[in-house]
């Protein structure tokens, strides 16, 4: 990749063009032979092994949530980092995808996604409804095109859309009754000789509103107001400009046209006019003119993306106008996917994605631009990839080897050069073990069982054989090597550590008698060096000859071991630090503190397998999973790079250096190196959205209100879900448009309702409930991104599990209705029940009191007939004797009284016969005995009698037997001692009920008397008491002489409902 400036490329051009080509031809050729090309940007790929369904990718789109979307000769996609979802032409399903051919796409401000196809019309797809619309052919044009081919499509910012099909132009716009369609025909000739007019383009001029059109015959506008298209006076008279591929008009006010012949021009956009003859950039680079421009796009940062042959991006930011090139590089799978790039956006997270021949190729900002060294890279199949030492020495110079030899290269630009050194470790005979540069410049290389002396200048070596004072120590295997201050060169391996003298031309070995392997080592000062094995962490003593274990936590006495699973080893600024299986353990011997860092920590999982420490300090550390760092000054671990972003798969332990800006670690794929300041944390907050919801692991469609039958809107616009209570097995999919190491994406939901904790998952991105209870329920999920950063943003869907029918609430007012029916039919059965014995109890009654009254009715009957028959007797012989007493006047009184009391008697009887029909007792036929009683009483004498108050309806209050005998007795005996002391001129008995209470009073207006005054031998008031009590009513004598008397009864009717006069 290069880059040009305006400055750089003007002053590099010759006058000849042949000798421009000539000269980069060399230089292509040059660059090929003898340099490594430096990427600035690593791509990554998008093909079939992703699910694309074609490699052809003619455009790309970000709608407004987020999601890619991209437009392939086989059919239409939407990505969302982690699966692609696919929409293609399907006679067998109606109203989808016309045609799998998409040639451009545009999104209005609705969200609807617009395809422009191939022979399929132009196709409109709302995502929120999940529903496609149609435009085919129509020669009337009226709701369609003249051919089924559309040449492009364009979404205004008013939500129109406007698309172009030969000599056409169209305008689609959505209003609340439909979607209306027009078309304005371009008629710049007669019909027989109008030319193939196609329109490329079409731009919106956002301060006038009109648009432009790129067309083969030029620049063309168009007045949206008046409808009609604007020419220059030169394409009336048939006198084109060069044709126009591509425009856009930038944010710098800028107006950029793409030409036929290749050329890019760029001017002021308020001096450009219908049939604008544009001129080309001289400084355009000559590479990329090889093809016409395929599209002109702009970022909303600003950066401007012409592509073509690759990727021409333009800064306008700066005074200096700044082209980048960018194109495929050979043998550089991180490279662009193709020499041919149809289409760049820039996406919000600043991510970059280019269409091509090739798939997809996406640049992540976030992400290191990695360089790879490998026998892809230098076009040579005899290097061996698997590198398991890395150098770089004070010239700069780069030295790395693995199981073949030493490799060495002046620059990473370099052509590396193999240097062969001999080995005999069975399978590994080239074996380099460890690479350092001694005091003078040499440069130490150990591959078992020799030691390698290098001279830099000509490369030329010296062998030397690695001896032991202990034979049984020649096999050794070396691990890695370190030159110290004093120029010896310490090799540490299995079974000791030997050192060389290189003065002396000795060897020496510091061996414990236990140790067995050594890892590494470091120097602590000049008397003491410090090394680890499997087990231990161990200082030694240079001078003394002494070896010193460093405990940990009790640990380390008698060799107990602490380090299992060791990797690496390596000392600097007094810290050891040891790669521990998936942690990374330190010892500050000037603290004398222990530290361990794992997952916990920030360093992501797998093995650690090679350290390096960079020039601020920093230790950088290869593992199974990524990259990471660690700064020493705040404890902290960063995991800066995933494998999936990384073009390697396996880090080889001890294999990594920093320094100079740079980091390299050995891999089975050879070296990869970065800028160190390359590396950095994401710290983008990717939105999350439902993507799915599934019911029995059945995908729930888009289609109506009801559950059963869909969801009325896309999951990523669904705000409310309802289930059924049958529907226990939920699955909710989701995903966070985080493109970059999406892999790596981690998620977190809850259900609340159910549980407030959030749940964290990672390489998932589903939940899935069961044998949930009927009620309200709040879904949530949020995301974090590889940094480990958490996203603010939360996507929610409001859940409400629809009891069944037998738990809703009508349902369990219905039992309940139910429940006081049956109740109530039970009660009223039981009524029923004892209604009837009640009844059987009252007719067994009745039938008695029938039989009694009946009784009592012939008892009467006979005693009347008896008693009467007697009585009427005695008259008539007391009538024959007062015939015949002969004028005895005494006999005469005895024969009245007993006439009298005759009558009395047969009138009493009377009186008791009618107590004693049953037919006789209301209220009424009482006091109408009384009314006649009194009036046969008071007939012929000075009193008058009557009765007040006295109404029919007290016919229908029944009175006791006992009550009426009770109240006849004693108002006839009143009547009786009126008639007989009170010499009153009226008697009046007045009848008043109020309720249940009746009273009756008698009153003269006779002569009265003193009621303490108690007649010897009286006894009647007493009786009339007694009567009153028996009935368990108040009677009340008052009276004055002079005024008159009133006798009161107040008797409270017994089984009567409240009545009232």
């Amino acid at each position: 990749m290069v880059i040009f400036t305006r400055h750089q490329i003007t002053a590099m051009l010759p006058s000849s063009r042949l000798y421009l080509v000539l000269t980069l031809c060399f230089i292509s050729l040059w660059i090929s032979a003898q340099e490594l090309p430096i990427l600035q940007r690593t791509f990554h790929h998008i093909d079939r092994t992703s699910g694309l369904p074609s490699l052809e990718v003619n455009y790309l789109l970000e709608d407004d949530l987020g999601f890619i979307w991209m437009a392939t000769n086989n059919g239409l996609c939407r990505y969302d980092g982690q699966e692609l979802k696919v929409w293609k032409a399907s006679d067998s399903i109606p109203g989808s995808l016309q045609s799998s051919v998409i040639l451009s796409l545009a999104c209005d401000k609705q969200g609807w996604i617009w395809a422009n196809t191939e022979l399929g019309g132009l196709n409109a797809y709302n995502p929120k409804m999940n529903k496609w619309y149609h435009w085919g052919t129509d020669t009337t044009l009226e709701n369609g095109f003249m051919y089924n081919s559309p040449a492009t499509v364009f979404a205004a910012k008013d939500g129109s859309i406007w698309c172009s099909s030969m000599w056409y132009l169209h305008h689609i716009s959505k209003t609340d009754t439909g979607i209306s369609f027009q078309s304005f025909e371009m008629a710049l000739f007669s019909e027989s000789k109008k030319p193939l007019m196609i329109i490329n383009e079409i731009i919106e001029d956002s301060a006038t509103g009109n648009l432009w059109l790129a067309t083969g015959r030029g620049l063309v506008g168009f007045d949206r107001v008046e409808n009609k298209f604007l020419y220059s006076q030169k394409q009336l008279a048939n006198n084109d400009p060069p044709g126009i591929t591509r425009l856009l008009i930038s944010q710098q006010g800028y107006f950029y046209a793409g030409l036929y012949d290749g050329g890019l021009a760029r001017v002021r956009a308020e001096g450009v006019k219908p049939g604008y003859e544009f001129e080309s950039m001289e400084n355009l680079p000559d590479g990329f003119k090889k093809q016409r421009p395929r599209k002109i796009s702009q970022a909303a940062s600003g950066e401007i993306f012409i592509s073509g042959y690759g990727i021409l991006k333009i800064d306008e930011s700066q005074e200096e106008l700044e082209l980048e090139w960018f194109y495929k590089i050979p043998n550089l799978p991180q490279s662009l996917p193709h020499t041919i790039v149809k289409h760049v956006i820039k996406d919000k997270a600043g991510n970059w994605w280019t269409a091509s021949h090739n798939g997809v190729g996406v640049y992540y900002p976030n992400a290191p631009d990695f360089q790879i060294i490998s026998s892809q890279t230098l076009n040579d199949e005899n290097f061996d990839n698997r590198i398991y030492r890395v150098f770089k020495d004070s010239r700069g110079w780069l030295w790395f080897g693995g199981q073949d030899g030493l490799y060495v290269t002046k620059s990473e630009c370099g052509n590396p050069q193999r240097i062969m050194l001999e080995g005999n470790i069975a399978n590994e005979p080239g074996f380099v073990a460890g690479i350092d540069e001694g005091i003078n410049g040499e440069i130490w290389v150990a591959v078992a069982p020799y030691l390698y002396k290098i001279d830099p200048q000509n490369l030329s070596f010296q062998q030397i054989k690695v001896t032991y004072p202990r034979p049984e120590l020649n096999n050794l295997f070396l691990m890695n090597l370190k030159v110290d201050d004093k120029g010896l060169v310490f090799i540490p391996g299995i079974g000791g550590i030997p050192f060389y003298n290189e003065a002396q031309n000795s060897w020496d070995n510091h061996r414990p008698e236990y140790a067995s392997y050594f890892y590494g080592l470091g120097f602590l000062d000049d008397q003491h060096y410090v090394t680890a094995d499997n087990a231990v962490l161990y200082i030694i003593n240079t001078e003394e000859s002494t070896l010193e274990i460093i405990e940990k936590d009790g640990q380390g006495k008698n060799k107990q071991p602490y380090l299992q699973g060791i990797k690496n080893f390596m000392l600097e600024d007094s810290v050891a630090y040891i790669s521990q299986q998936e942690k990374l353990v330190t010892y500050d011997f000037r603290t004398e503190k222990w530290s361990e860092y794992s997952e916990t920590e920030g360093l992501t999982g797998g093995r650690v397998l090679a350290l390096a420490v960079d020039t601020k300090g920093k230790i950088w550390l290869s593992t199974d999973m990524g990259i990471a760092r660690f700064d020493p000054i705040n404890k902290k671990v960063e995991t800066l790079a995933l494998v999936p972003d990384i073009p390697v798969s396996q880090f080889n332990s001890r294999a990594g250096w920093a320094g100079d800006g740079r980091v390299y670690f050995g891999t089975d794929k050879g070296i990869v190196h970065f800028n160190e300041d390359a590396l950095r944390q994401n710290e983008y907050e990717a939105p999350v959205y439902i993507t799915g919801i599934s019911v029995y692991n059945k995908s729930v469609p888009v289609i109506s209100p009801s559950v059963n039958k869909g969801i009325p809107v896309a999951p990523e616009y669904l705000d409310q879900l309802s289930l059924s209570s049958n529907q226990n097995m939920m699955s909710l999919r989701f995903a966070a448009l985080n493109f970059h190491s999406a892999s790596q994406n981690r998620y977190a939901f809850r259900l609340k309702g159910f549980a407030d904790e959030w749940i964290e998952v990672e390489n998932s991105h589903q939940a899935t409930f069961t044998n949930l209870d009927p009620g309200e329920y709040q879904f949530e999920v949020k995301t974090a991104n590889s940094s480990g950063i958490w996203s603010s943003q939360v996507a929610t869907l409001n859940l409400q599990v629809i009891p069944p029918w037998y738990k809703t609430w009508w349902a369990m007012l219905f039992f309940g209705f139910l429940i006081v029916i049956i109740l109530f039919y039970i009660w009223r059965l039981r009524l029923q029940a004892v209604r009837e014995k009640m009844l059987s109890e009252a007719r067994v009654e009745k039938a008695r009191i029938e039989e009694r009254e009946e009784f009592r009715k012939r008892s009467a009957a006979d005693f009347h007939d008896e008693a009467g028959n007697k009585l009427t007797k005695i008259n008539l012989f007391t009538s024959l004797a007062r015939e015949q007493q002969n004028g005895n006047a005494e006999l005469n009184n005895y024969l009245f009284k007993i006439e009298q009391n005759t009558k009395e008697l047969l009138a009493g009887m009377r009186d008791f016969l009618w107590v004693m029909d049953p037919t006789r007792d209301s209220l009424f036929d009482t006091i109408s005995r009384l009314k006649t009683f009194g009036e046969s009483m008071f007939d012929d004498t000075h009193t008058t009698f009557s009765i007040s108050g006295l109404r029919k309806t007290y016919h229908d209050i029944p009175l006791s037997m006992d009550v009426r005998r009770a109240i006849m007795q004693i108002f006839k005996e009143g009547m009786n001692n009126c008639a007989k002391h009170a010499c009153a001129k009226k008697l009046v008995l007045r009848v008043s009920l109020e309720g249940q209470k009746l009273s009756l009073c008698l009153e003269d207006d006779g002569k009265g008397f003193d009621p303490s005054l108690k007649k010897e031998g009286s006894y009647g008031h007493g009786i009339m008491n007694e009567r009153a009590e028996r009935i368990g009513a108040n009677l009340q004598t008052l009276s004055k002489e002079g005024i008159g008397t009133k006798l009161c009864l107040d008797y409270k009717i017994p089984q009567m409902s409240e009545v009232s006069d």
